[in-house]
């Protein structure tokens, strides 16, 4: 693209999407989705923490699917592949920046969808955990208790905060490129009549003259030709009666 104003007009949907991608990842990383009310316990997408003692954190990492509740196991798969969704389409939106315009706005475009994508399916793990989080049960992990009262810690509203920047980079991003796309038009010119020109074919001067013949042509060598019939003409003086 020439015009760096149309480039710039690319940086802010990708910037959101770089900053939907970075609070998404912080999220599925961090172990505080949810929290005990007295703070003494905490639950993430790939293990559970407890406060032993004032300083002194005991954790236990989901790594066989029987410690993994459904749900735990939906959400973070759902997180991890709208992460991976919003990194395609940060690497095309970065791509595009420095592409013509034509193939800047297609690969903006591509962009948008791609992170509309990732945002449907990080929106889709943040509603079901928030719908199901207090009677998800962790069996087979020492020291929980069945029943324990938790709430939603910084960690979940991370992730709620990813979809809605990822929804606005993808709003963006589509935005623009169907503004700035080129519209092809189709220009018709009017019917003009033609007058006849005064001349229609070349003067004399400007003609090709016929090639001249330098010798008769030969009789028809065919026994059956028409010059084979034909008598001689015989050059007799005229006779005229007395």
């Amino acid at each position: 693209m020439g015009c760096t104003k149309e480039r710039l007009q690319l940086v802010p949907g990708t910037c959101l999407l770089v900053i939907g991608f970075v609070l998404t990842i912080t999220s599925v990383a961090s172990a505080h989705w949810c929290h005990s009310e007295d703070k003494t316990l905490y639950v993430g997408l790939w293990e559970i923490c407890f406060l032993v003692k004032a300083s002194e954190v005991q954790c236990f990492e989901f790594r066989e699917r029987d410690y993994t509740p459904i749900i735990i196991f939906i959400t973070s798969a759902l997180c991890v592949i709208g992460a991976i969704f919003d990194f395609v389409a940060v690497l095309w939106g970065v791509a595009a920046i420095f592409q013509k315009k034509k193939r800047a706005f297609k690969w903006t475009k591509k962009a948008g969808i791609m992170a509309v994508l990732s945002d449907v399916l990080v929106a889709i793990a943040v509603c079901l955990y928030a719908a199901s989080y207090e009677s998800i049960h962790y069996q087979k992990i020492p020291r929980w208790t069945v029943g324990t009262d938790v709430n939603l810690a910084w960690s979940f509203y991370v992730a709620c905060g990813a979809a809605v920047t990822i929804l606005l980079g993808a709003t963006l991003s589509i935005t623009i490129a169907l503004q700035s796309s080129p519209i092809s038009t189709v220009h018709v010119t009017p019917m003009t009549g033609h007058s006849p020109s005064p001349l229609m074919h070349p003067p004399l001067s400007s003609r090709i003259p016929s090639p001249f013949r330098l010798r008769p042509r030969a009789p028809s060598p065919l026994p059956f030709s028409r010059a084979a019939f034909q008598t001689p003409m015989m050059n007799h003086s005229p006779v005229f009666p007395s």
